[in-house]
């Protein structure tokens, strides 16, 4: 998630996109939905970041708002140099004998409304009345390590778990966790993402060009009525 934000799209515009989102009759399937994409500086993160694992969180109602946020089978989407950055940390991991596995990358602007619908705290969630989330860019990215079997390693907290224990700057005395922190934070910073303090399975890229906003309707995904019919005036 992230307060680290994007600026560049008034609410007022993101309103007007979202209203064309909810009269979307039908949604395109993942082969065309990655197309369209692709005309927007995002790809998938398949095809990019070897042995990725996905689990985007948001697709299903296993997330802190009880309920999908987007539609099952969405493809992951990360704009296209932060999909080449997260390839770099992943060949590191790789030699640690760990893979990537995504909870969310690009995140439609209304599933954001949506996400701060259920959790309207700014410093977890970027407030959509102020800005949006880099994720909506596709230029952040929430994920944690797995082994080479895809079990997930060790770490501070599970997924959207908000409290102090979810910092990035562990304080906790389990030195298994601290290690596998330690890991994952050495590559993905030296492939350039920055980190966020109140959640350590966040990073951003700040060399992502250019941080825009794309709206769900431009990429052909239809979300799910709850979403899709949200209002922009959220807080």
């Amino acid at each position: 998630m992230a307060p680290k934000s994007i600026a560049t799209l008034p609410l007022l515009l993101l309103g007007v996109l979202l209203c064309v989102q909810c009269q979307t009759p039908s949604g395109a399937g993942p082969a065309a939905i990655v197309e369209a994409a692709s005309r927007h500086g995002l790809v998938d993160v398949r095809a990019v970041v070897p042995g990725v694992v996905i689990d985007l969180r948001y697709a299903t109602a296993a997330n802190v708002a009880g309920r999908p946020l987007y539609p099952a089978g969405m493809p992951c989407l990360i704009e296209r140099r932060t999909g080449e950055q997260l390839a770099l940390a992943a060949r590191e991991l790789a030699t640690h004998g760990f893979r990537i596995k995504i909870w969310d990358a690009y995140r439609p602007p209304q599933s954001h409304l949506a996400l701060w619908k259920a959790v309207p705290n700014g410093n977890y969630v970027s407030a959509p009345s102020k800005t949006l989330s880099m994720h909506c860019a596709g230029a952040a990215v929430d994920l944690t390590l797995v082994d080479a079997q895809g079990r997930e390693l060790k770490m501070p907290t599970g997924f959207d778990h908000f409290s102090p224990k979810a910092a990035a700057d562990y304080t906790g005395t389990d030195p298994e966790v601290a290690g596998n922190l330690a890991v994952l934070q050495q590559a993905m910073r030296r492939a350039g993402f920055h980190t966020m303090k109140t959640e350590w399975w966040h990073f951003w890229n700040p060399a992502a060009t250019p941080h825009v906003a794309v709206p769900a309707d431009a990429l052909g995904i239809l979300l799910p009525p709850h979403v899709r019919n949200l209002s922009h005036r959220v807080r």
